[in-house]
Parts: C-alpha cells; sequence; structure tokens
C-alpha cells in the first residue's frame, strides 16, 4: 500500500512538467507565428506605401510638358529603397532613351555615386542603371534609382542633384529627403 501512495504521489508532479512543458511549446509556436505575421503585414505595408507613392509620382509627372520628371522622395535613415524617374516621349515615333547622373558626383567603389548633402549632414549613394528603354510615341516609362542612405549624420537632411535624359539633354531635379 505504501507503495501506490509514492507513485500517486509522482504522478502529480510528473502531469504538471509535462503540462508546462507543452504549454511553453505552445506559447513558442503561437509567439513565433505572431512575430511571422506582424512581419509580413509590415512588408505589405511598405509595399503598398511604395505602390502610393509611385501612383502620386506618376500623377504628378503624367501632365508635364518636359520630357523627364523625378518627383521628390523620401526615406528612413539606413534604409535602401528604389525610386522612379519618368520619361516621356512627346515625339510621334517611338525612340530609345536613357537617363544620367551628372558626370561631377563622387563614384563610389561600389558601382553608384556618392551625393553629398549641400549642409554638412552626411551623403547617400545613388545607383542608376544604364540602360536604355525604348519609348512609344506620346508614352511615357520609367527608369529605377536605387539609392542607399546609409551614412547620415543627422536627420532630417535633404539631398539634392540632376537627372538628365540623354537624348534631348533635359534635366530635372532629383530631390531625397532623409528623414
Amino acid at each position: 500500500m505504501k507503495s501506490r501512495r509514492n507513485r500517486k504521489g509522482m504522478e502529480l508532479p510528473i502531469n504538471i512538467v509535462i503540462t508546462v512543458i507543452i504549454g511553453i511549446i505552445i506559447f513558442g509556436l503561437g509567439f513565433s507565428l505572431f512575430s511571422q505575421i506582424s512581419s509580413e503585414s509590415d512588408k505589405r505595408i511598405e509595399d503598398l506605401n511604395n505602390q502610393v507613392r509611385t501612383g502620386i509620382a506618376v500623377l504628378e509627372c503624367e501632365n508635364s510638358v518636359s520630357a523627364i520628371c523625378a518627383p521628390s522622395y523620401s526615406m528612413r535613415n539606413g534604409q535602401e529603397r528604389t525610386f522612379q524617374v519618368f520619361v516621356t516621349n512627346h515625339d510621334d515615333l517611338a525612340d530609345e532613351f536613357s537617363i544620367r547622373l551628372p558626370s561631377t558626383l563622387v563614384p563610389n567603389p561600389r558601382g553608384g555615386v556618392i551625393l553629398e548633402s549641400n549642409n554638412d549632414c552626411g551623403s547617400v549613394i545613388i545607383f542608376a542603371p544604364n540602360i536604355n528603354i525604348n519609348i512609344p510615341a506620346k508614352e511615357s516609362a520609367s527608369f529605377p534609382i536605387s539609392v542607399m542612405a546609409s551614412r547620415v549624420a543627422r536627420t532630417p537632411c535633404s539631398f539634392v542633384t540632376t537627372v538628365e535624359e540623354t537624348r534631348t539633354n533635359e534635366k530635372t531635379p532629383l530631390i531625397i529627403r532623409v528623414e
């Protein structure tokens, strides 16, 4: 009889230990699922913000009489983002278009150029692809420009340069605000 009581006394702590272990595992799985869902929602919100910004940029540039249009963009310090520069073919025939940044900007060893701020708050690195796009008559196309804001000392800070459309040599300001 005595040994039976001891076994019953041991069953209770073992059941509690097993229940606690299962609870900890379920809590951990639930927490990781919640973390995954919240990180995906942050990415979706950022993608939606980029789509809205691009839509606004298209509206800004849609009725432009110039061949090139670069809306001003904002980004966070430490972030890398891709922006769009829009080029419109106002001619009656399709033609090749490309863009370029000023040759006065300092080259970066990683392939881009360094754009310093006017008020000594740091610099950003701009990567503009060297591509030609065939744009049909009376239509627009966009050129991607990647910007990395990893060397900004204080925020907010604005960086200003120009982007030139190479066929017509028309220039437009490119304004990047790091917050």
